[in-house]
């Protein structure tokens, strides 16, 4: 007679984190344009992400002409308080080329709150038209669509524009034919946690099942 199988039920947990980087390959040379008037924008654009995770780094495509000598900074705003987040400056500016900059502190962000990430752009603006005109979609991550939200947003510091000459830094509010203007975000989205029942995953196994029949 057959004795009924002991087992030993382990569980095991398994965890990843997924970086997540939107727009690796976009070149305004190719895709878009480059323009400009000499004067400082803080441009950028809404997102939400479907799970809880921490932006690390903030991405932006300057123009080797947007005078790469000079101080460029990144932020990361709340939409709803408009309240500045963080904010961290680009070093050793490659021209014509993806800059990152990491933040000293990683802001965790929450599922499906909306939050806005900006750079500053001195001189020459590259700009995709239009392009969120419909919603972006990544790995969890939607950069918001025009029938949502406007996007294409930006701050505009010409003197006397709207009075925005003198408020610096300045929650980005304008838009523009929901351009992209080449920012990115670097997410880590937090570990997933999957519990794995050994002694389940075992008795259900077809080897398993096989070897149970009398006689074997």
């Amino acid at each position: 007679m057959l004795s009924e199988p002991v087992f030993i039920d382990y569980v095991l947990d398994s965890a990843s984190n997924q970086t997540i980087r939107l727009f690796d390959n976009k070149d305004p040379r190719i895709d878009g344009r480059i323009a400009g008037d000499d004067f400082l924008y803080d441009a950028g654009f809404k997102f939400r992400s479907s799970v809880q995770g921490v932006i690390k780094a903030i991405r932006a495509w300057i123009p080797a002409a947007d005078n790469i000598n000079q101080p460029h900074k990144a932020r990361l705003w709340d939409v709803e308080t408009q309240q500045l987040l963080a904010e961290a400056e680009f070093t050793n500016i490659v021209g014509d080329s993806w800059n990152e900059v990491s933040l000293s502190t990683p802001i965790t962000i929450e599922p499906n709150k909306i939050y806005l990430v900006s750079t500053e752009i001195l001189r020459r603006l590259p700009r995709a038209a239009f392009f969120f005109n419909n919603p972006y979609i990544k790995d969890g991550i939607t950069v918001l669509g025009a029938s949502e939200s406007t996007n294409s947003i930006f701050a505009y510091y010409a003197h006397l524009y709207n009075e925005r000459g003198t408020q610096y830094p300045a929650f980005p509010t304008f838009s523009y034919q929901n351009s992209y203007y080449y920012q990115d975000i670097v997410f880590d989205a937090s570990n997933q946690t999957q519990t794995i029942k050994v002694r389940q995953q075992v008795t259900t196994h077809p080897i398993f099942l096989e070897n149970l029949k009398q006689g074997t």
